[in-house]
């Protein structure tokens, strides 16, 4: 099995494709920053593992620009921007020459913010894929369309063999969404494992949203039956003011149907140091086949190798919150690092998103206490003490993904302890996750509104 955990908020989100016989095409945008704002550029994104990755802005305004960090709770590392082109002069990403097959599987996630647009996700084979144009049909296999008003409201759309059709979902705008395109351009139904055995009949698609069957078998674009499908690209348009944007990470793509893919979903993953051990905490919001998780320790350098510390069984398979804690009691006094190396039942294994701890009194800052009250039903308070001055910022997120607060702005505070408060009667009640960032990373915390 191969995949990739990533986070999201930095929530951990795995999701693994398990393709035995087919290779996988994978791209996560690297760890890079950068901006390019005019015509195309071959070079502006890292190497693909094939075929080749291509950005083209038009003459209506827009860039592309690498952010690291950005959405904390979009993918690892850096994440694709796209800034969307005021009318039909599209800005456009798109890869091609990839692995061909008769049947290919894509998964992507992204967050859509900002104002009023359209957007667009294709995937097929031919020459749109390659220049500035938008979709010719008969190099499309599927697509989808993303209408944004100027409300807000998403309008999905999927492209069939007689048009567009909407897609009964409502996602909200700065939400993370993971979508599963199965494609079937074959002559026989496809069979594959979702949680549970479904398949895709012959020339159609399945379409899974944050792991909702949104298009079950739906029917495929005007791509000839049995061609080949190489190509995937995404494009936007029809935005005032280029106020509409699109943030992509961690493309998945496999000539094939990914036989399982494995949602192990971690919504949580800490480490924080307490006296003379440091404790990791993690929890599942959902899990298969999944064996367990060993964690692994190294010492705070990227030659550092890393050790293995403890094996954790997993559930196997489960639906419900699960919460794991282990805590180092040989833990080094100096700055380390940790991480999960996640196995499936079929010993294929994945790692996760590394935390940092750093040792007590350094200058880059020490959590003393987290969120308190927890519950809280109208203001919360943070302590933190900064041995020397430096950046702090704290988002609220749902559980779910959903950016639902900005708590306080990236502000630099001086050194020495700090008592921080926030109202929080105006927000929501519920479960939500706090990410808190400074010189010392990032920490997660759970929090509930009562």
């Amino acid at each position: 099995m191969s995949g990739k955990i990533y986070i999201i908020t930095n929530v951990l989100l795995v999701i693994v494709f398990s393709t035995a016989n087919a290779q996988i095409w994978h791209c996560d945008f690297g760890t890079g920053i950068g901006v390019h704002s005019s015509g195309e550029s071959l070079s502006f994104l890292p190497a693909p593992p094939a075929g080749t990755a291509r950005v083209r802005v038009g003459n209506q305004g827009g860039i592309f620009a690498l952010e690291n960090p950005g959405n904390l709770l979009l993918g690892t590392d850096s994440e694709l921007r796209i800034s969307a082109a005021t009318g039909a002069s599209i800005n456009k990403f798109s890869a091609f020459g990839l692995t061909p097959g008769t049947t290919s599987t894509l998964r992507f996630q992204c967050v859509l913010s900002g104002g009023a647009g359209e957007w667009y996700f294709f995937i097929g084979s031919g020459s749109c894929f390659e220049g500035n144009t938008i979709f010719t049909s008969s190099h499309v296999f599927t697509g989808i369309r993303f209408s944004i008003d100027t409300a807000g409201t998403i309008a999905l759309s999927l492209r069939g063999a007689s048009g567009w059709s909407a897609i009964p979902a409502a996602p909200g705008l700065d939400s993370v969404l993971t979508f599963d395109v199965y494609c079937n351009n074959s002559s026989h139904t496809q069979p594959y494992n979702y949680a549970t055995p479904v398949d895709v009949a012959a020339r159609s698609v399945d379409i899974w949203l944050n792991g909702v069957r949104v298009a079950t078998s739906a029917a495929k674009s005007a791509l000839p039956d049995t061609s080949h499908i190489d190509s995937f690209m995404f494009y936007g348009s029809n935005s005032p003011n280029n106020a509409s944007h699109l943030l992509l990470d961690d493309v998945f793509y496999a000539p094939s149907i990914a036989a399982t893919p494995l949602p192990v979903q971690l919504v949580m993953f800490s480490a924080v140091r307490e006296e003379r051990t440091v404790c990791l905490r993690w929890e599942t919001a959902n899990e298969l086949n999944n064996y367990g998780f060993v964690v692994e320790r190294r010492d705070l350098c990227d030659t550092c190798t890393w050790s293995d510390m403890v094996f954790i069984p997993g559930a196997g398979a489960s639906n419900v919150l699960r919460s794991y804690e282990w805590c180092d009691s040989s833990a080094p006094s100096t700055d380390c690092q940790y991480r999960l190396r996640q196995i499936d039942r079929d010993a294929s294994t994945q790692h996760s998103h590394i935390v940092t701890v750093v040792q007590r009194g350094s200058s880059r800052g020490d959590l003393l206490d987290v969120l308190y009250p927890n519950p809280a039903r109208s203001d919360v308070s943070i302590v933190l003490r900064m041995l020397a001055p430096g950046w702090i910022r704290l988002v609220l997120y749902s559980s779910t993904g959903m950016r639902i607060a900005e708590l306080m702005p990236r502000r630099v505070l001086p050194a020495g302890q700090h008592h921080l408060g926030f109202h929080c009667s105006h927000l929501p009640r519920g479960r939500f996750i706090c990410v808190i960032e400074g010189p010392f990373g990032v920490r997660y915390q759970r929090l509930v509104l009562l």
